[in-house]
C-alpha cells in the first residue's frame, strides 16, 4: 500500500509539474460592449418587418439591429472610442442623422454606426458616456416602432451586433 501511494504521488507530481510548464495558449477573448440605451431591447417585428440582422428587406438584407427607444432617449457609446463624422441614413432626408464611433484600445477593431440619433458629441468618447439623443423615426414610417438603428463592422466587415452585445439584452 506503502509503494503505491508513492507511485501515485508521482504520477501526480509529474503531471502537476508538466501542466504548470506547459506554454499557455493565446486565447482570444470575448469583448462585451456596453448597452447604448437602457434597458436595451431589440424591435422584433412590427408593420415594417424585422429588425433583427440580416431579416430580409425587399431584395437586401437588414445589415444592422434595431434597438427600441423613446423620442429623445439618451444614447450612450457602447465602448471607448472616437466619433469620426456624422452619418446620414438616408441622402433624400437630412432631418435623420447618425454617428459612426471609431473603437480605440481593445475595441480599435471595431466601428459602431448608429442612425436615427442627433449627436451631442464629436471627438474621444469613453464607455457609457452620452453620445447621442435618439429621433423619431415613426414621423418617417407610420407604424413603426420607435428605435435606433446599429451597424457593426470588425476589421471593416459586417458582423451581427449581438456579437458584442450578448449579455446586454
Amino acid at each position: 500500500m506503502k509503494s503505491y501511494s508513492k507511485g501515485l504521488l508521482l504520477v501526480l507530481l509529474l503531471l502537476v509539474g508538466a501542466y504548470a510548464f506547459t506554454p499557455l495558449q493565446a486565447q482570444e477573448t470575448t469583448l462585451i460592449a456596453g448597452p447604448v440605451v437602457r434597458n436595451m431591447q431589440s424591435r422584433v417585428v412590427d408593420v415594417h418587418g424585422s429588425g433583427q440582422y440580416e431579416a430580409l428587406r425587399g431584395n437586401h438584407t437588414h445589415r444592422g439591429l434595431d434597438i427600441r427607444v423613446s423620442n429623445g432617449q439618451e444614447i450612450m457609446a457602447p465602448f471607448e472610442g472616437t466619433i469620426t463624422r456624422i452619418a446620414l441614413p438616408y441622402a433624400s432626408d437630412a432631418n435623420f442623422k447618425g454617428l459612426v464611433l471609431k473603437g480605440r484600445g481593445k475595441w480599435s477593431d471595431y466601428t459602431v454606426k448608429i442612425f436615427y440619433a442627433n449627436g451631442l458629441l464629436s471627438g474621444n468618447v469613453e464607455k457609457g458616456q452620452a453620445i447621442a439623443l435618439a429621433q423619431d423615426i415613426s414621423t418617417k414610417y407610420a407604424g413603426i416602432t420607435k428605435h435606433i438603428h446599429i451597424e457593426v463592422k470588425k476589421n471593416g466587415r459586417f458582423i451581427d451586433p449581438f456579437e458584442i452585445w450578448q449579455m446586454s439584452f
